[in-house]
């Protein structure tokens, strides 16, 4: 649960035992995820500079990382992927960047509630379709009020054992909306694996109650929506940005689930 004070924000955690990610087979609880946060603390206190570059393919190791951060009051830059020349050009605006391996993790103490400091702030690249790619910054206030809007706006509607899964990466700002921070702030557990092809939401609709945080080209791709019509009930809500669907695409899935995408 998230709550706003006058400088920080609180992150409550019910449960030490809550999923918080998964794999379809095995759990991170939020007692193993706070173990990975307190690592990535320690590390960070140890470094010079309050520009940090964050890039991780893991959602796991990204969002402790981007908790840390935040805890710490840092500047977050977030590179869109992890070609060698964009994290060149984000590490230009750094002054360090996040190790790719995994920082070894102890015991600790749970911790049901974790602040985050409001004067944190975290920069996106943008795509350069016109020109070269420019970093827009965001506060973290903004960031969160953004989520708190998503939950007071869709999330009453939603089962609690709800799984958010997505097609699109957490690196940009839609992503980390959506498929990271909504999820991770209001406890509903995330699928760790970026999903591609329609038989893997078909398998995830089989074992939980699913929201799908999408992109314009995976939802006109997956074309044979009709085979997870005996699913429909589990498909929570479809999520769609990047660009507006071709007006046949909503058809079909209304079709197939009872619903359209939400653009």
């Amino acid at each position: 649960m998230l709550k706003q004070q006058s400088d920080s924000w609180q992150l409550v955690w019910p449960d030490a035992s809550q999923p918080v990610f998964t794999d379809g087979i095995t759990v991170v609880t939020a007692q193993q995820w706070q173990q990975q946060l307190q690592a990535v603390k320690r590390f960070i206190a140890m470094q010079p500079g309050d520009t940090v570059l964050l890039y991780q393919a893991d959602p796991v190791l990204f969002s402790a990382w981007f908790v840390a951060l935040c805890q710490l009051g840092k500047h977050i830059v977030l590179a869109p992927d992890g070609q060698p020349d964009t994290l060149d050009l984000a590490s230009a605006h750094s002054d360090w960047q996040v190790p790719q391996a995994p920082v070894r993790a102890e015991n600790s103490v749970f911790q049901p509630t974790l602040l985050l400091q409001s004067c944190s702030k975290v920069s996106f690249f943008t795509s350069g379709s016109t020109g070269q790619p420019k970093l827009i910054t965001k506060h973290l206030s903004q960031l969160l009020l953004e989520v708190q809007t998503l939950q007071q706006q869709f999330g009453m509607a939603l089962r609690g054992q709800t799984l958010f899964a997505a097609t699109v990466s957490f690196q940009h700002i839609y992503g980390l909306l959506f498929r990271m921070l909504w999820p991770l702030c209001y406890g509903y557990t995330q699928h760790r694996t970026q999903l591609s092809y329609l038989e893997q939401w078909q398998a995830l609709l089989q074992q939980y109650d699913v929201v799908l945080v999408a992109s314009p080209a995976h939802l006109a791709r997956f074309d044979d929506i009709a085979t997870l019509a005996p699913y429909a009930v589990r498909c929570q809500r479809i999520f769609s940005s990047g660009g507006p669907l071709n007006d046949a695409v909503p058809q079909r899935y209304v079709a197939a689930l009872q619903q359209a995408p939400t653009e």
